[in-house]
């Protein structure tokens, strides 16, 4: 005897994480919804040159985000769910990495030599996930003698 058809369902949410983790236009729709706020110095007064520190700070609101599921508590699980596999995703982080680096570029009007020192950390606090990018790199010291000599000026 034939067993009967089973219906095919719609794979939940957790279980498409689970299954196929996330893709780069995941990433692309988090950081869409997210709220970047930067702030650093550079320290001059070290023996080993000048030093940048930063912090950028990635906020997401949940409801903005899941605005298409209309129970909190199922929006604060798969939150959860999500941070989760942002934690764990190394694409994501490294996209997290050069969000920061051309965030303090760009506000500072410097140029970082290198590798950045680099930390994260992932949070829900209320309705927001929260990430907290810290970083810590050499600088050029004189970075409007070398704009000089790599950009080009005007009708030349």
């Amino acid at each position: 005897m034939m067993k009967p058809i089973k219906k095919a369902g719609t794979p939940s949410i957790f279980k498409y994480f689970q299954t196929q983790g996330l893709s780069q236009a995941a990433y692309e729709i988090v950081l869409g919804f997210a709220d970047i706020k930067s702030e650093g110095y550079v320290n001059s007064e070290l023996t080993i040159g000048d030093v940048y520190s930063g912090s950028s700070m990635v906020t997401v609101d949940i409801n903005s985000l899941f605005s298409d599921i209309k129970i909190p508590s199922k929006r604060e699980l798969i939150a959860k769910d999500l941070l989760k596999h942002l934690k764990q995703s190394i694409p994501f982080r490294l996209s997290l990495m050069r969000l920061a680096r051309r965030e303090a570029e760009q506000r500072s009007s410097l140029i970082i030599k290198g590798t950045l020192e680099t930390e994260l950390e992932f949070n829900i606090v209320k309705n927001s996930i929260l990430i907290d990018i810290d970083i810590c790199g050499s600088v050029l010291a004189d970075d409007n003698a070398i704009l000089r000599d790599v950009i080009p000026k005007e009708g030349m």
